[in-house]
């Protein structure tokens, strides 16, 4: 009791690569990273070090690191994180388990204070989160959970469906309610998806809230139709199919616009864009960077703190303020007219194109300003405005790489 808290890791690479050295084990970068998924699913598993080195004798470890060196790892990796008084995430809840299971009082005023549980994303649970959700229950009944066993998908962190699956049966009388109707997807959608999990554990049957009208436009086969799916040995294989595709459809007429790739993980996006790529056909990502680790973002965030600071710049309403700062980066309210896709080096980019590094300065003339509308971007230039035939071509100031942008 008493004492220094200890320290929580930002991150296990650091003691992971301190263990390796004094192991003297030979691993990148990529071979830490699976060492620290491996440490994750070992403590959230409830899993002893003795009982990892026979278990991970069937798991698919690194080449570099086989069952008895990834076991020797782990054993090193625990002594440094003890000796410099730190802990990981996983420690926190092990700590607080451990502490609601041997401390009755602790429990009890953990209990005697919340009263009432929801569990959201049930479906993800690890052993060690039950266990943690048992002990904040005690002998009460008042828990909710919500979760869809066909949506796990951090099954590899040590989460499982089955607490979702059998929590019926491990409490008596509990009350299933089934929210099948779907308010989000079209019945095309709907209708694959319940052709794909037919069968399985959990499954439900999704039902359209409305019945949205057939596209007169839509023709047997098409991609909108989503009437048929199809199996790929491989992510490449399925990768270049998608991308051959989207390339009959424009070349039958459908308008690029018109056509997305959803897909379930990021780790994906950089198969479809080569392929789409090789295909020639632009593409643009969306989704896979939160909105304030946007560049453009932060420097529109970087320049207002410093228009806000600034005592003796004249008063001007909030909105001019960024509106000005957000079209000195090059952004316009006006939307291009016609289809535009970038390209890089002509050939379709695989990033947008971004501006300067440096923070905008003061808004110049309008006047003395000629635009090149891309997407909802346009680069800035004091020459005569490309003529429309032309790919309109701009140059990062930091690197001076061209990006070109084409009809």
């Amino acid at each position: 009791m008493g004492g220094q808290l200890p320290r929580i890791l930002e991150s296990k690479g650091r003691v992971l690569g301190q263990a390796a050295e004094q192991l003297r084990l030979r691993v990148d970068t990529a071979a830490l990273r699976d060492a620290a998924a491996e440490i994750e699913w070992r403590k959230v598993s409830r899993m002893p070090l003795e009982a990892y080195a026979r278990a991970a004798e069937s798991r698919s470890l690194p080449a570099t690191l086989p069952a008895d060196r990834m076991t020797a790892l782990h054993e090193r990796y625990e002594r440094l994180k003890d000796e410099g008084r730190r802990i990981d995430f996983e420690d926190v809840l092990l700590a607080t388990a451990g502490m609601l299971e041997s401390e009755p009082w602790i429990a009890e005023q953990v209990r005697e204070q919340y009263r009432v549980f929801v569990v959201d994303e049930y479906q993800d649970v690890s052993p060690l989160q039950q266990q943690l959700l048992e002990q904040w229950l005690g002998t009460r009944r008042e828990l909710c959970v919500v979760g869809d066993a066909n949506q796990t998908i951090y099954s590899f962190t040590g989460a499982t469906s089955e607490y979702l699956l059998q929590f019926a049966s491990r409490w008596d009388g509990a009350r299933i309610v089934r929210l099948e109707r779907n308010y989000r997807s079209a019945p095309p959608i709907l209708s694959l998806a319940n052709r794909l999990m037919r069968g399985r554990p959990g499954a439900l049957e999704l039902i359209p809230a409305t019945q949205l009208p057939k596209p007169a436009s839509a023709r047997p086969g098409a991609l909108a139709d989503f009437g048929n799916s199809t199996a790929y040995d491989t992510d490449g294989e399925e990768a270049r199919a998608v991308a051959a595709a989207i390339a009959a459809e424009i070349a039958g007429g459908t308008r690029p616009e018109r056509i997305a790739v959803l897909y379930r993980v990021n780790a994906q996006a950089a198969l479809f864009q080569a392929a789409l790529a090789d295909a020639g056909v632009g593409a643009r990502q969306q989704g896979a960077v939160k909105f304030f680790d946007l560049p453009d973002v932060k420097l529109a965030i970087v320049a207002l703190a410093q228009l806000a600071r600034d005592t003796k710049a004249p008063a001007v309403p909030l909105f001019q303020s960024v509106s000005d700062v957000v079209r000195d980066l090059g952004w316009t309210s006006q939307r291009p007219e016609g289809g535009v896709r970038p390209r890089r080096n002509g050939r379709p980019s695989t990033r947008s194109w971004s501006s300067p590094t440096r923070p905008p300065t003061a808004p110049r003339s309008r006047s003395s300003r000629r635009s090149c509308s891309i997407g909802r971007r346009r680069s800035t230039s004091r020459r005569s405005p490309p003529s429309p035939s032309r790919p309109c071509t701009a140059r990062r100031a930091s690197s001076g790489t061209p990006y070109t942008w084409s009809d």
